[in-house]
């Protein structure tokens, strides 16, 4: 793999590892910049790494819905009788 590649990835465990702490120590501001990032990076690498086939561009399709499902549940309030 190229280092542009590798990148890729690095940056990506990065942020799982940032988003995984902050969920462990209720970092609420950390958690705020950490998820959204998550799956538009993933879909970048999938990007990078070449010919996009049918599979890879439903692949992406797939990844667009659950950022955005991602985002707007992120400013769901959630109560006892959730």
């Amino acid at each position: 793999m190229s280092l542009k590649k590798n990148s890729g990835f690095i940056f990506y465990f990065f942020l799982v590892f940032l988003n995984l702490w902050a969920a462990w120590f209720n970092n609420e501001n950390l958690n705020l910049v950490s998820k959204p990032l998550l799956l538009p990076t993933l879909a970048a690498i999938v990007l990078v790494l070449g010919k996009i086939n049918k599979l890879q561009y439903i692949f992406i399709i797939a990844l667009i819905f659950s950022f955005l499902g991602d985002v707007l549940l992120l400013f769901v309030k959630v109560d006892g009788n959730y």
